[in-house]
């Protein structure tokens, strides 16, 4: 069994991302200097600011083209299972992603936070539990709100009954290349360090680290590795990285995640091929992701 346990339907950068969700086979960009990067599997990507810039004009690019129909061309292509997808609202509702689900029950949606209804939450989240929820998303960048705000712990408190797991951006990172836009995220808010309160005041809670940091997998590494609850999905990460998340964490709690369509399911695929045993690869494809999410 592989499961993508990082995965997004709809365009999270808009309003009504969710909309192009059943718009079929949309093209991915013909253009693309993310290949660049996959193509060398992730190993010294950073420092090239012009590179990075197009980089981003890609990475929006992509996201217009996150529906069902190219998901599941991506899944079954690389004999992908189960996708995990994330929702971020409000661009990206769990009501959009629940719809897609009714259609393709292989793809298994995350709720996420509405922080301008935090006194609904609880009925939300029970809402959304009812109609098979998988886990919580928490994007602190686009939802310029930070891991450390009461308001996430907030959240968080009211998701940890249903003991499903919480996976959470990781990592500075722009998104958006267009001056103007940049009001949309608030890339500062992706610091590492913002993870620690949260983690240490709900020790129950199973939290997914997303991207396992970007460049900051060594502060992850650091700072979570010894925690149980703590699990990372390679999304972006080389397989130099891959190998020092392993020791560090263990094969129990390495994920195997891409980020479509920000990064292509394949890319992750052959670098965990490349760094572990069968073993190793029963247990970060699926059997790790289908322990958190309660898949027989």
């Amino acid at each position: 069994m592989i499961i993508d346990i990082h995965t997004h339907l709809g365009d999270v950068l808009y309003p009504a991302g969710g909309s192009i969700i059943e718009n079929g086979r949309t093209p991915m960009p013909l253009v693309d200097p993310l290949k660049i990067f996959e193509q060398r599997g992730w190993r010294g990507i950073r420092g090239q600011r012009l590179l990075e810039k197009w980089a981003m004009r890609t990475g929006l690019a992509r996201s217009r083209a996150a529906t069902r129909a190219n998901m599941r061309a991506a899944m079954d292509k690389y004999g992908v299972d189960y996708t995990a997808v994330m929702a971020v609202p409000p661009a990206v509702t769990f009501a959009d992603l629940h719809a897609a689900h009714q259609k393709d029950q292989t793809m298994l949606p995350f709720t996420g936070v509405d922080y301008t209804r935090l006194n609904c939450v609880d009925e939300q989240f029970s809402a959304d539990h009812a109609n098979n929820a998988y886990g919580l998303k928490l994007h602190p960048i686009l939802q310029h709100v930070r891991l450390c705000d009461p308001r996430t712990f907030a959240a968080v408190e009211a998701f940890a009954p249903y003991r499903l797991p919480v996976l959470f951006h990781a990592g500075v990172c722009e998104y958006y290349p267009d001056p103007a836009e940049k009001q949309f995220a608030s890339p500062q808010f992706g610091a590492i360090e913002d993870a620690i309160p949260l983690i240490q005041n709900f020790p129950h809670v199973n939290f997914i680290v997303g991207h396992a940091g970007l460049d900051g997998f060594h502060a992850v590494i650091d700072l979570f590795s010894h925690l149980p609850n703590v699990y990372v999905d390679v999304s972006f990460q080389s397989a130099e990285n891959v190998r020092q998340l392993l020791a560090a964490f263990g094969t129990e709690r390495v994920l195997f995640g891409s980020d479509w369509p920000w990064g292509q399911m394949d890319v992750s695929l052959k670098i965990l091929e490349q760094v572990c045993d069968a073993a190793q690869l029963r247990r970060v494809l699926g059997e790790n992701s289908a322990e958190l999410l309660g898949i027989s």
